[in-house]
This record gives C-alpha cells, sequence and structure tokens, in this order.
C-alpha cells in the first residue's frame, strides 16, 4: 500500500467537527486499509469557524490490486439540510396539529355529554329543592349540590370553548374563595389542611 503522511491526514481531519472526526477517520482507514469507499454526510468547519453541512465522498483507487491514494469530494450541502431539517419542523408541527385537533375532537364530545348530564342534573335539583322544606338539611344538600352542578356545567362550557379551538382565559385573581370552595370538597379524614 501506498505510505500516507498522517499530518497531512490529521491536518485535513481536523477540519470537520469533532463529533465528526471518528466517522470520518474511520471511513478513511476502511478506504486505505481494504478499499472501502465512503459517501457520508458530516459537519465541517470551515477556515472563518462556521459550521456547515458537507457530503463527503472517498474513492480508494488501486494499482496492482493496493489502494494507490483516496480520492475525496466534498460538497457543501448545509442549505439542503436546513431545508430538511425546516420540512422536520413543519411536519412534526402538523403532527402536533393533527393530535391536537383529534384531542379537541374528543374532548368536545365528551363536554357535551357531560353538559348534557348536567343539564339533567340541575334540572332534577331545581325540582327537589322546590319540594324541599326552606331551612331543613335537604334543601342545603340541594342548594349544594346544585352549587357544585353548576360549576360542572361552567366547566364543561370551557372544555367546549377549548375543543373549538378557544383559548381559556386567564385572570389574576385571590385564591381565597377557590379554597373555601374547595374545603366543602375535601374530606376531613385526608389530612390536607385549608
Amino acid at each position: 500500500p501506498a505510505q500516507y503522511d498522517p499530518s497531512e491526514v490529521d491536518q485535513s481531519i481536523s477540519f470537520y467537527s469533532p463529533e465528526s472526526r471518528s466517522t470520518i477517520t474511520a471511513a478513511f482507514q476502511r478506504a486505505v486499509q481494504i478499499g472501502e469507499s465512503y459517501d457520508l454526510e458530516l459537519i465541517f468547519i470551515s477556515a472563518d469557524g462556521v459550521k456547515k453541512w458537507v457530503r463527503t465522498i472517498g474513492n480508494p483507487e488501486f494499482h496492482a490490486g493496493q489502494v494507490v491514494r483516496v480520492v475525496g469530494n466534498i460538497m457543501d450541502i448545509s442549505d439542503r439540510k436546513r431545508a430538511e431539517e425546516e420540512k422536520e419542523k413543519l411536519e412534526a408541527q402538523l403532527q402536533h396539529d393533527r393530535k391536537m385537533e383529534v384531542l379537541g375532537t374528543l374532548t368536545g364530545g365528551i363536554a357535551h355529554d357531560y353538559n348534557n348530564l348536567a343539564s339533567v342534573i340541575m334540572g332534577n335539583l331545581g325540582l327537589a329543592m322546590q319540594e324541599a322544606e326552606t331551612g331543613t338539611d335537604l334543601a342545603d344538600f340541594l342548594r349544594e349540590a346544585s352549587r357544585a352542578t353548576n360549576k360542572v356545567r361552567d366547566l364543561t362550557h370551557e372544555l367546549m370553548a377549548l375543543s373549538r379551538g378557544g383559548a381559556p382565559v386567564k385572570e389574576v385573581g385571590s385564591l381565597k374563595p377557590l379554597l373555601k370552595n374547595s374545603a366543602n370538597i375535601i374530606p376531613a379524614e385526608s389530612g390536607i389542611l385549608i
């Protein structure tokens, strides 16, 4: 086999990014030792320090069955790589949008069903409240159930708006009323202190 100046090889390999050097070194050694061609896409660092994607092709040339040299070609493919990356981002965004659309449809269907059930519960609670004597425990229980059902209905409407692409409304406010309402539905034995 032909003799190669290691310093010349090291110098040409030094232009590749650290993560690409082992790949090009191994490919070059296989080309020299067993006559294997290579066609790689690697990151190259130009003389002014700019990283570029390059396609590196190496073809061994033989004389009397021995590799006498490796003829290489390097092409700047940075524009193509950027276009591929942009295409991948757009495809990923499209996949995400499709998933969100399916999720929105599913959420909307479930929210619609909940809304129908909440309407039935609210109607029955209203009728029961008319029959309950004012000031009794039963009237108080029904009133609390009605408040909770109204909250379920409001939450369901928010889910339905979200499923149609509407964004939830964010407002600055006090947590005190929320915590007071939560105190009514947290079991005393849960150990949660409010």
